[in-house]
């Protein structure tokens, strides 16, 4: 999945700092999947980009202040 990554969480991508995505659950995201995390400038891609695999995913949980319809997913890097 190509997703946009604006600053300065594609940094933090980079880093190692940032371990997680939160994303509309729209793409059927499954734990295996890799992410093609794009650097977003807000109004094209920078050519700039991050592999990631999707190691767990949590969906569905109101209680943890996750909005219906939205994921979360762990990554690391490849």
């Amino acid at each position: 999945h190509e997703l946009k990554t604006i600053q300065p969480y594609f940094d933090e991508v980079l880093q190692g700092q940032k371990t997680f995505e939160i994303r509309k659950d729209d793409r059927l995201f499954n734990v295996g999947d890799v992410l093609v995390l794009a650097e977003w400038d807000g109004k094209s891609h920078t050519g700039n980009y991050a592999a990631r695999l999707v190691t767990s995913i949590l969906r569905g949980a109101p209680e943890f202040g996750l909005m219906p319809g939205y994921c979360i997913m762990s990554i690391k890097r490849i």
